[in-house]
């Protein structure tokens, strides 16, 4: 075992070496115009390749195997002209191909050129035409004033385009022609561009249009002076006087009342200015969480980023479970220990996931070869899917709980019901995904033969046919809705069938329910699942019916379980919508602790089958310390009845440290 893991260790850090080199790193800058400038504008020794790495641009030079060697000569020389020059790991790649910007070499050589072909320009449309953009700033009243004060030079004209007030100068037919007339205005405007621009837009010699915007005075209250009376003459003896509607002239304000009414609103801004201000001296900064234990040679055995054309990504890991049960029967009381799992896996893809592979082996007795497939993934674009194919030993997809990986499982061991489950075979699986808003659907098709360590011994052939169908419904990331369904078909050409349950625990040997049937042609396995999440809180439940169709007679078991869980401290369990299966925690700081419970029954009674019938009460404690370690601790009361060895009520507690990488 220490052999393999050494040999894995030994090889994933050479895969790893061959990719890189040492460097010295003269500059690193942020990825900027101006620095951009500085870069191209500035000379650095031969050998040395300006590149852009993330958000930075640097300059490094060599490449070179060897870290002491690199420390030895080529660091003391660059030190003297750049104090600040370290050395860096490099990937080769970047020394081959172009960069976006180069850098000037001190030692310039002299060739004959031969003679250049002039390149053909490209007409550009008649009322379009290229100039240099000197300055362009959002369209604002500050802004405004800032280009009225500015001088502009000959030639150059301010302009609004859109919601920018920009100044550009020249119209010319081609860049290249504007860039000729760059050097006028370089020391000026060092950040200037050649941009296409609108013909249009310089005959209008008031600058299109860039004019400060109007302030809107308040117009005079008007004062309604009072009308005289109007006498009207009815007889040249008598006079009426008809009087006009009395007409209210419009007083101005008091000037002293305005004032006060200002002053008040000032004072009510000034307040809420001062009360805003005090609030912000109270902020409450939350502390990120620390990154989990990493262990040096770990991080080696990973490689997330592509290699080479073909995109090449690996991973080497494996997990470690160790158990230990103390069991509490009627006449006798005792304690056991032993590893569970021991295994080492490997995995690659090429091309973005467009093909991958997948090796698993145990280091324990019993079945070695779990996990040996290679496989391919796409999109059908016409219909809006996507497909994934493995052959191989592969799992055969038929639940949720057996199509889980047993490091994800929240109890130590699967559901009562755990015997009727095939396993790992030989075969191949296509999966059809299809997305729909919020509404997920999976569906997996199967068909397969014996696994490949029942090939090595030659046991008897046994093949079959396989459904796995899911819809989900996702609220949000943490908030799930899934139902399916699977339908399992294995022909047994005439052998027998044998079902042994064991009760939750493979530290105990002994299995009081159990039966065996001969001369079997054909066993149908039926299931259904259902699974919700809701924050810290899951529910998950599956029933699995069994029809063996055998020569004397047919015969009907089933087994179903409840099962739900809720984290004291954490966000929650995960859930892969690709696969609809669990998936790995990722804790917080301090860990996440999850409390569960599980209730599961089997019955193996058929007509003139008394296999026996067993309940089983599980309760559960998780400790998510990493993402790699894990301690759980399960407490189960196990109940068999009807059966030939005992009938009774038993009880044991077990603890496994889980550590997978």
């Amino acid at each position: 075992m220490k052999f393999l893991i050494l040999f894995f260790i030994f090889f994933s850090t050479f895969a790893s070496a061959q990719n890189v080199c040492y460097s010295v790193q003269l500059v690193s800058k942020y990825d900027t115009k101006q620095n951009r400038l500085e870069l191209s504008k500035k000379a650095y020794p031969d050998g040395c390749k300006a590149m852009k790495i993330g958000s930075y641009l640097t300059v490094r030079c060599g490449c070179v195997d060897s870290k002491d060697e690199v420390k030895r000569n080529l660091l003391p020389k660059l030190k003297k002209e750049y104090p600040q020059a370290i050395v860096m790991r490099t990937a080769r790649y970047r020394f081959k191909k172009n960069d976006d910007f180069q850098t000037k070499s001190t030692k310039k050589e002299v060739k004959k050129s031969a003679p250049k072909k002039v390149a053909k320009k490209t007409p550009i449309n008649s009322s379009m035409c290229y100039t240099l953009q000197l300055v362009t700033k959002t369209d604002t009243q500050k802004n405004r004033s800032f280009f009225e004060k500015t001088t502009i030079p000959d030639g150059c004209l301010n302009m609004k385009v859109g919601r920018y007030l920009t100044l550009r100068c020249g119209c010319y037919a081609t860049k290249a022609e504007a860039l000729k007339h760059k050097y006028k205005y370089v020391k000026d405007y060092p950040g200037l561009l050649a941009v296409k621009t609108a013909r249009s837009r310089f005959k209008n010699k008031k600058f299109n249009n860039v004019k400060p915007k109007q302030v809107l005075k308040p117009k005079p209250v008007p004062v309604i002076k009072p009308k005289q009376k109007v006498q009207k003459t009815i007889k040249k003896e008598e006079l009426i006087e008809v009087l006009q509607p009395p007409v209210y002239s419009v007083q101005p304000l008091n000037t002293r009342s305005v004032d006060n009414v200002k002053k008040k609103e000032i004072k009510k801004h000034k307040k809420k200015k001062k009360h805003k201000k005090k609030k912000k001296k109270f902020k409450y900064i939350k502390k990120k969480a620390k990154r989990d234990i990493h262990f040096s040679p770990i991080s080696v055995l990973e490689n997330k980023r592509a290699v080479g054309s073909l995109e090449y990504r690996y991973k080497f890991g494996g997990q470690v479970s160790y158990d230990l049960l103390l069991d509490y029967e009627a006449e006798k009381n005792y304690a056991v220990a032993d590893f569970r799992r021991v295994r080492v896996y490997h995995d690659g893809s090429i091309l973005n996931d467009l093909f991958f592979y997948e090796i698993e082996l145990s280091l324990l007795d019993g079945n070695r070869y779990k996990d040996f497939y290679i496989g391919h993934s796409n999109k059908l674009k016409s219909l809006h899917l996507k497909y994934r194919i493995k052959l191989g030993n592969i799992k055969i997809p038929f639940s949720l709980d057996s199509y889980s990986s047993s490091k994800y499982i929240t109890f130590l061991e699967r559901a009562l019901g755990d015997d009727f489950l095939i396993g790992r075979r030989v075969g191949g699986e296509i999966l059809f995904s299809h997305k729909l808003g919020n509404f997920y659907t999976n569906l997996f098709f199967s068909a397969f033969s014996n696994s490949l360590d029942d090939k090595l011994v030659n046991e008897d052939e046994k093949d079959g046919l396989s459904n796995r169908t899911t819809f989900a419904y996702k609220f949000h990331k943490h908030h799930i809705l899934s139902i399916g369904g699977g339908y399992l078909k294995e022909n047994y050409h005439g052998l027998k069938v044998k079902f042994s349950q064991p009760m939750e625990s493979s530290l105990l040997h002994d299995e009081y329910v159990h039966t065996k049937i001969k001369d079997v042609s054909i066993v149908t396995r039926k299931n259904l699942e259902l699974f919700y999440m809701y924050n810290k809180f899951a529910f998950q439940t599956e029933f699995l019916k069994v029809d063996v169709d055998a020569l004397k007679d047919n015969y009907t078991f089933n087994s179903y379980y409840l099962q739900g869980s809720y984290f004291i401290v954490g966000k929650g369990k995960r859930f892969k919508t690709k696969t609809f299966t669990l998936s790995s925690i990722k804790p917080s700081a301090q860990g996440d602790v999850e409390i569960a419970f599980r209730y599961s029954q089997i019955d193996l009674n058929s007509k003139d089958e008394h296999g026996g019938r067993e309940i089983n009460y599980t309760y559960g404690l998780n400790w998510y310390l990493t993402k790699q370690f894990k301690v759980a601790a399960n407490y189960v009361i196990a109940m068999p009845k009807n059966t030939d060895d005992y009938d009774g009520r038993l009880q044991f507690f077990e603890v496994r440290t889980l550590f997978a990488f």
